[in-house]
């Protein structure tokens, strides 16, 4: 019953990493998804491994420092 009835609801990380392409990163320093045009990845998944403080914390400042690469056209 457990299985069926029960879910996550924590959101996940480190499936976007912001990585180099050759270590299996998904986006660059400036948020963009590699081999894409207009695509950026802001929230918590952009992290390589969860942060060992409470995510939403981490998500808002992702969100502010991307908020400041897209107004400056980064």
């Amino acid at each position: 019953f457990a299985k069926k009835a029960l879910g996550s609801f924590c959101q996940p990380v480190g499936i976007c990493a912001m990585l180099p392409r050759k270590d299996g990163g998904v986006i660059d320093s400036d948020l963009r998804v590699y081999r894409t045009t207009g695509l950026r990845v802001v929230d918590s998944n952009i992290t390589p491994a969860p942060p060992s403080a409470y995510i939403q914390a981490a998500t808002y400042g992702i969100a502010e420092v991307a908020a400041a690469k897209i107004i400056s056209g980064a």
